[in-house]
């Protein structure tokens, strides 16, 4: 359960990031794919601990 709340954590605070460091909108900075590919890392591992924890049937 705390990986859950981790993943989500490092998710939301990587679009935190990505907003605060968005000096132009109409590029993208260095900064703001790092943040993305943290957003997807944790999105993807977020997913997948659901999925275990789906097919296990209970959360611990």
């Amino acid at each position: 359960m705390f990986s859950l709340i981790s993943y989500f954590a490092v998710f939301i605070v990587a679009v935190a990031i990505m907003v605060i460091a968005d000096d132009d909108p109409t590029g993208v900075s260095l900064i703001e794919w790092v943040m993305f590919a943290v957003m997807a890392y944790a999105a993807s591992q977020l997913c997948k601990r659901l999925l275990e924890i789906y097919r296990r049937g209970s959360w611990e």
